[in-house]
């Protein structure tokens, strides 16, 4: 069944998520401000975030955790609470997966 949403690049045989998404989310959470719509793609993308391009939006969701979700609009510099956003589900996964790995 195809849900419109492109798959997520395949994960790094080392680690759980890119290398370059990690750097990304610390370089973001430093600062909200002066990214781009691709650095977000690519720092959910490799989080492991499907990708959903409808009209002026892309729209992210994570397949195993479907209540964390994101658009994200398409220009050439994002406010920076949209940036904001992306560091905090980002967040909210690495603690998901924390708690999963836990039990």
């Amino acid at each position: 069944m195809h849900d419109g949403y492109a798959r997520a690049m395949p994960e790094d045989a080392e680690t759980r998520h890119s290398r370059r998404a990690r750097q990304l989310l610390l370089a973001m959470s430093r600062s909200s401000a002066g990214w781009s719509q691709e650095h977000v793609a690519t720092l959910l993308t490799g989080f492991g975030f499907l990708e959903r391009d409808s009209g002026a939006h892309s729209f992210y969701r994570h397949p195993q955790h479907p209540d964390l979700a994101l658009a994200v609009p398409r220009s050439r510099r994002l406010r920076p609470y949209v940036v904001a956003d992306a560091v905090r589900i980002v967040g909210r996964l690495q603690a998901l997966e924390e708690e999963e790995s836990e039990r």
